[in-house]
């Protein structure tokens, strides 16, 4: 799901590499653009795997401030909309996903200061405070929210540079483009919602879960508009891809592998 653009991007800077440092091969230019292509992969999974430590983190202060010695009526009585949003539970029942993260070793659980300082930012946010005081609640309107958080939370702020610093240094240039993939899925998910693979059966049952088909699963490599030998070769022959527009349709929204 790599558009054009940036596989050029990545191909040239091989390419640079491979024309300034001596003894590099041919071979060994294809596995670092490969290396490259993947780590962004990666960066989109690792963001969009946000969303459910920003709820738990949201319930947590929910569930700590009824146990306070002397609780107001706030305390008690809470306002419960984004802990209770519609989209972590599908990510968190997706069995492929799950597989993925664990598989990679992606976790925010030893970053949970910075999960707590973004939504500590967000709450302080116009748009934050109309979503809460919104009545009613929907897949769509979770999904728009979210958006606005990887839009105005994550892209400058330093401590998050720092965090994927630390975890690769393929990810410092990739960030921009992972969140616009990010935030592609997200409009996907909230506007033609479908059925969602291995979603469990007992929150479908309980009407827990909007089904949602073909949205995030398995990465296919012929949606893909380039792999990284095409993207060393001339223009002319790379075949057309439906992803090169940057269309968002169910085939181009599948998780990458």
């Amino acid at each position: 799901m790599l558009n054009r653009r940036i596989l050029r991007i990545k191909a040239f800077k091989v390419m640079y590499e491979y024309a300034v440092r001596g003894g590099m091969s041919l071979g060994d230019a294809l596995s670092e653009l490969e290396q490259s292509c993947q780590a962004t992969r990666d960066l989109y999974l690792y963001m969009l795997a946000t969303v459910s430590p920003l709820t738990r983190e949201a319930r947590r202060r929910i569930d700590a401030a009824k146990t306070k010695f002397n609780p107001t009526e706030e305390d008690l009585h809470p306002n419960e909309k984004f802990a209770d949003n519609a989209l972590a539970p599908i990510l968190d029942s997706d069995i492929d996903l799950k597989k993925l993260l664990e598989k990679k070793h992606l976790s925010w659980e030893q970053y949970d200061i910075f999960i707590r300082n973004v939504l500590d930012s967000a709450q302080e946010k116009p748009w934050f405070k109309k979503y809460m005081a919104t009545p009613g609640s929907s897949l769509k309107e979770d999904c728009a929210l979210f958006r606005k958080i990887f839009e105005n939370e994550f892209e400058d702020s330093p401590e998050l540079h720092a965090i994927l610093e630390e975890k690769s240094l393929y990810w410092m240039d990739d960030l921009g483009y992972a969140l616009i993939r990010d935030c592609t899925t997200l409009d996907a998910l909230g506007e033609s919602p479908g059925d969602f693979p291995n979603s469990t059966r007992a929150m479908r049952s309980n009407n827990r879960i909007p089904p949602l088909r073909c949205r995030v699963t398995r990465f296919s490599s012929q949606n893909c508009s380039a792999t990284p030998s095409q993207a060393m070769r001339p223009h002319s022959t790379r075949s057309s891809s439906p992803c090169r527009t940057g269309t968002a349709t169910a085939s181009s929204l599948r998780i990458w592998r």
